[in-house]
């Protein structure tokens, strides 16, 4: 798909400002992202992993998955709107995989472009913050899985998304839109047992189910 002539009106990292020499805009020129639109539970395309240094998503959640040497998937990250989600990592995209946990309208960048696009300093300093928040983000979800118990592990899991998984969205916290199957692969924990552990945040109020998701509310 080619460039699109400007940055798209729902881009999170563009209404804030960011990555202006290469998301486009009245004098900056053409957005230099590419658009693709994945269903829900659909692969991310190996060549992702090979040509493209990162992905901004715009609408939905995708999962990224570290492939072992074994070739087992291990969901580490769930980025939503308006995360920066890198793709071509320093291990090889052997090592990368990822899926759409829900519709998924991602912009991805092309890795060969990096040093001609990249060159002012305020687009390097807005490529360090989102790698921050994405790296923030895996920190997050690492913690939540490292907890003791698995009730302690899903209220961390959902603590951590709610404030990680679209850190540019204006406003306050929204519902975290992730199934119970999700959850239960970030943490590495059977679903059956991430399904007790939200029945038992319910009863004791520490979560609220809605249709569009769970929602921790203030206290």
């Amino acid at each position: 798909m080619a460039a699109q002539r400007l940055s798209c009106p729902d881009c999170l990292v563009a209404r804030r400002g960011m990555l202006s020499a290469i998301l486009g805009g009245a004098a900056a020129g053409p957005c230099l992202l590419q658009s693709y639109t994945l269903e829900a539970r659909a692969e991310l395309p190996r060549h992702w992993f090979e040509r493209y240094a990162f992905a901004i998503v715009r609408r939905g959640v995708v999962v990224r998955q570290r492939v072992d040497p074994s070739g087992e998937r291990v969901s580490v990250d769930a980025a939503g709107p308006g995360s920066f989600l890198p793709l071509r990592l320093a291990g090889g995209p052997e090592t990368s995989a990822g899926y759409a946990a829900s519709r998924l309208i991602v912009c991805i960048y092309p890795y060969e472009s990096i040093d001609a696009d990249v060159a002012d300093e305020k687009t390097l300093r807005d490529l360090f913050g989102l790698q921050q928040q994405a790296l923030d983000r895996l920190e997050r979800i690492a913690a939540a899985r490292g907890r003791h118990s698995a009730v302690d592990q899903v209220h961390a899991l959902l603590d951590a998304l709610r404030s990680t998984m679209a850190p540019l969205r204006e406003g306050g916290p929204r519902p975290i839109d992730l199934s119970q199957r999700d959850m239960a692969l970030l943490l590495r924990l059977r679903p059956e047992t991430v399904c007790r552990a939200l029945r038992s945040l319910e009863r004791e109020g520490v979560i609220e189910r809605s249709p569009d998701g769970f929602s921790l509310p203030s206290r």
